[in-house]
């Protein structure tokens, strides 16, 4: 895994038993057509990444999980890991996707508090075209459930 395995990130995944496997250098974790949809403005601050969405399937089956866990060493303010989830973005996905974010936090919470005290932001990131207008009610839920999005792309800066 190289020298990206000394990090916060790497640590704090590999702290969690259900995650021993999960931590992958850069985006890996990401599916390959995913990838194109996160840049990094410096490649090299990337820290790793896990899909927790595979990662935990066998323990929550049925659960609401979240997609990615992204470290990424900022530059004000250090090692952080932004959690994005790839998801359709039109009006009636937003209850899917805030429920997806409201499983996260409790997870975080309760399995990953390492993790969680690294969390920087949660991203919707769009899976096709985004049909929820800026002033609607949706983007307001959107807004106070923390989450920020729905975008075509995510810069990690």
């Amino acid at each position: 895994m190289g020298r990206k395995t000394t990090t916060g990130f790497y640590w704090a995944v590999t702290k969690i038993p259900e995650l021993l496997e999960a931590f992958r250098n850069g985006v890996q974790a990401l599916k390959k057509s995913e990838r194109p949809c996160v840049l990094a403005q410096d490649p090299a601050r990337l820290t790793g990444s896990i899909c927790l969405d595979a990662a935990l399937r066998k323990q929550y089956p049925s659960d609401p999980r979240w997609d990615y866990g992204i470290g990424y060493n900022h530059l004000q303010d250090g090692e952080k890991v932004t959690w994005i989830e790839f998801h359709p973005a039109s009006s009636h996905h937003v209850k899917v996707v805030i429920a997806k974010l409201i499983w996260l936090k409790s997870w975080l919470e309760t399995k990953a508090p390492g993790l969680r005290a690294m969390t920087r932001d949660y991203y919707w990131i769009a899976t096709g075209g985004v049909a929820i207008s800026p002033n609607s009610p949706q983007a307001k839920q959107i807004a106070k459930a923390g989450l920020r999005g729905p975008c075509r792309q995510l810069k990690l800066e």
